[in-house]
């Protein structure tokens, strides 16, 4: 039978009595198992069963499972023949792509990371504790346990709320777009204030989405074209999604990690497209030349940041409505950056990837980074601090249906 979970571990001691790894094991596939994962876990010793009936039995299982769980309490019990022939076989069927969307991770009490056999290093590790359920809980989830599949919302978007514009700001027309539930505002055509100097720019009218892509509208795109899932990240962070599957509670929480070709292909799929840094700038600040969406006034409380996101990182996408831009659009700053396109007379040949963001992320606190007019070059490819939003230009919305508005 298939297996979500194979949990690999040293079962008996030198005088023949159950290891702590057992226990800890033991304790482990009664956790993943009554959140509905399928978990094999060898519940017959070398000596009851024998070794060439286990050896097949193991290898069955093995075949059958794309995640191992290596749990140990100690090095030497990692490096154990049997322990070692399971995370090794392991690891060539991945390397050698037989399993391609194969995991390791280890599940370890008393041992420092640096101390793991070389292998072992390179995978995320759990460290035992009396909180341990609750630090399992994302990796749970995103196996796809019953947790997940309870909680986990239909791949959609929360429904639109009301976009409500600032004072001098005519009653946005809004639509929703079907292919992806993006909520689109219409920016109407006319002059802004743009960039640190504030020189007048006409801008035609376009469309543009009134939060950032979730996680659950990434989701669909996955689903229909098979495109990878944002599982990785560079610079150091930490990837939000485990193969093509994310933490339930993270639905509607921006989507991170996503390179700039991600972003250029979910629209592509969506029939949309990213913003130029110059209409994404007049949509967080309006035509008045406001340093941040709200004003001119640096106010942390009203965007996400690194003075308020305590232990956590992105938040809802619906969430701070105080920081919303004159047209009614959230977190055009905090949250994360957003990956924008240059502007049509800077724009870089066909197929090139844009290479600005804009808008200021969870992880900072600097306010420069949080001015509308500010862009950022320099982060890496598929950061947890980075997505995008939609837009598209002003023929899109001739056949669309207007949630409300003119």
């Amino acid at each position: 039978m298939p297996y979500d979970v194979f949990i690999s571990h040293k079962q008996l001691d030198e005088h023949g009595l159950p290891t702590r790894d057992s226990q800890l094991a033991r304790e482990l596939h009664d956790y993943l198992s009554m959140r509905g994962l399928s978990v094999f876990l060898s519940s017959v010793t070398l000596e009851q069963l024998g070794a060439a009936a286990y050896k097949s039995a193991i290898d069955d299982a093995l075949d059958d499972s794309r995640v191992l769980i290596a749990v140990g309490t100690s090095v030497q019990n990692l490096k154990s023949t049997w322990v070692r022939y399971e995370w090794d076989s392991f690891f060539s069927d991945i390397l050698c792509d037989v399993k391609p969307d194969g995991r390791v991770f280890t599940y370890i009490e008393g041992i420092g990371c640096s101390s793991l056999p070389h292998a072992l290093r390179q995978v995320q590790s759990f460290m035992h504790a009396p909180d341990a359920p609750s630090r399992l809980y994302n990796f749970i989830a995103a196996l796809g346990g019953q947790a997940a599949a309870t909680d986990r919302p239909a791949p959609s978007v929360a429904p639109p709320r009301r976009i409500a514009p600032a004072p001098g700001y005519p009653d946005p027309r809004i639509l929703v777009h079907d292919k992806d539930g993006s909520t689109l505002v219409w920016i109407p055509e006319g002059e802004f204030l743009q960039g640190h100097r504030k020189l007048p720019v006409l801008l035609p009218g376009f469309w543009l989405s009134a939060h950032a892509v979730t996680n659950s509208q990434y989701l669909r795109f996955v689903t229909e074209t098979g495109h990878p899932g944002p599982d990785r990240c560079d610079g150091g962070g930490a990837a939000v999604w485990l193969g093509r599957s994310f933490p339930p509670e993270l639905a509607d929480h921006p989507v991170v990690c996503v390179s700039a070709e991600d972003a250029h292909a979910y629209c592509d799929w969506a029939g949309l497209r990213l913003p130029t840094s110059i209409e994404w700038e007049k949509g967080a600040r309006g035509v008045d030349g406001r340093r941040y969406p709200w004003g001119d006034s640096w106010s942390p409380a009203f965007c996400r940041n690194a003075t308020n996101r305590k232990t956590g990182s992105t938040a809802d996408v619906w969430s701070y409505p105080e920081g919303r831009s004159p047209w009614g659009l959230y977190q055009m700053a905090g949250n994360t950056w957003e990956w924008c396109r240059p502007p049509e007379s800077e724009a870089p040949p066909r197929g090139t990837a844009p290479s600005v963001a804009k808008g200021g992320s969870w992880l900072y606190s600097e306010r420069e980074y949080f001015r509308s007019a500010y862009c950022h070059s320099k982060l890496a490819r598929h950061s947890d601090t980075r997505g995008f939003r939609c837009a598209a230009g002003s023929a899109f919305g001739a056949s669309r249906r207007n949630v409300h508005g003119s």
